[in-house]
């Protein structure tokens, strides 16, 4: 981009189309370098030399005597004008150094930064674009009314207090003040979510006014020693109704006890012993303390 200066303007001691040798500050002007041009800088000049004129761009040399190039943009002749020492060259701003201000007002820094990102012949509906701007193609959403409609008021974060109907939760962890592995959560009277904590080995869940909690586990039964019952009369193996008879004899144990086995015994005699095989039982039980 060129440089500009104000109020620079020096006559010209060299003549012809090429390279100019500035000859110092035109009378109420001043030289380039007192106008704060540097060596090696591109300017944008307009030489006037009677009715000739030419506007272009040259590079400003310092030396014996400061030189500036000459390139041209326009000019009277449509060419590189041949100067005389009457020429006078000064530093202007041709119209395409200007930035002409859009009829929503002019580019501030930091608006040209960002165009100066988008890549040329952007396109907005170009995916890798949407995409590497961190945002979404409408096509990605499966429900993109949905999404449109979204009230962001009405999302749960981790510090709101949410009342949750009729949703499904995937995979959720609550954590209830300092929960640790072992505890239990269960709902409270007034439908709060509370949380037991987990007891110690040996004890056992249990209800206190409704409500679980861990106790010590109480002691198991002990069975006393075995006791037996009265033998049964006996009973003919032959006699069907004989032997049911024994077999369904009231063998109760007491109440304080339970039946631990059943005894039976036989016994033969009879001419047949087959036929008068006969049979008793006594019931074995336990006193439970």
């Amino acid at each position: 981009m060129a440089v500009l200066a104000n109020r620079a303007k020096e006559t010209v001691s060299s003549t012809g189309t090429g390279t100019l040798n500035l000859g110092g500050a035109a009378t109420g002007y001043q030289s380039f370098a007192d106008a704060g041009v540097s060596n090696g800088n591109t300017v944008a000049y307009v030489i006037e030399d009677g009715s000739s004129w030419e506007i272009g761009t040259g590079t400003y040399t310092t030396g014996t005597p400061n030189t500036l190039s000459r390139t041209l943009g326009e000019s009277s002749t449509g060419s590189l004008i041949s100067v005389t020492t009457d020429a006078i060259v000064f530093i202007t701003a041709r119209v395409e150094d200007i930035q002409q201000p859009p009829s929503e007002g002019a580019f501030v820094d930091g608006d040209k930064t960002k165009l100066d990102g988008i890549e040329a012949g952007a396109d907005v509906t170009d995916t890798t674009n949407v995409t590497a701007a961190g945002a979404l193609m409408d096509s990605e959403l499966t429900d993109l009314a949905g999404v449109k409609a979204l009230d962001t008021s009405a999302l749960a974060t981790l510090t709101g207090t949410q009342t949750l109907t009729n949703k499904t939760l995937t995979s959720p962890i609550i954590n209830v003040t300092n929960d640790a592995t072992g505890d239990i959560y269960y709902r409270t009277a007034g439908g709060a979510f509370a949380r037991l904590p987990v007891g110690t080995d040996g004890q056992v869940l249990t209800l206190a006014s409704g409500l679980p909690s861990w106790a010590a586990a109480s002691g198991g039964s002990t069975l006393g020693t075995p006791q037996y019952g009265a033998w049964s009369s006996y009973g003919q193996w032959s006699d069907a109704s004989s032997m049911a008879t024994v077999l369904s004899a009231g063998h109760a144990a007491p109440s304080d006890g339970v039946i631990t086995a059943i005894e039976w015994s036989s016994s033969t005699g009879g001419p047949n012993d087959a036929q008068y095989e006969t049979m008793r039982t006594r019931v074995e039980y336990r006193s439970v303390t």
